[in-house]
């Protein structure tokens, strides 16, 4: 399931398997911050910040955390790096 969760410390998004997917192909092709919001851009807008989180940590570290293949939570705070971590 793909959804947005706003707090008062910063954002999560939930992001499916297939989404996941695409993402990590896209980074590993090269794919920056424009690319990478055209695919989340089904999900709702999504903050500067957080779409810069998800290019800063790369296909690598993004396929790491969905080893169990069921998507990943992105989580960015308001201040801080942001990260992800399996569903």
């Amino acid at each position: 399931m793909n959804k947005m969760e706003f707090y008062w410390w910063g954002v999560k998004l939930f992001v499916d398997e297939g989404k996941t997917q695409e993402i990590i192909m896209a980074l590993q092709g090269g794919a920056g911050a424009a690319v990478i919001g055209g695919l989340l851009s089904v999900i709702g807008t999504i903050p500067a910040g957080l779409i810069s989180g998800i290019v800063f940590l790369a296909g690598f570290a993004i396929g790491v955390a969905d080893s169990n293949h069921r998507g990943v939570v992105f989580t960015y705070t308001w201040v801080g790096l942001p990260w992800c971590w399996s569903q």
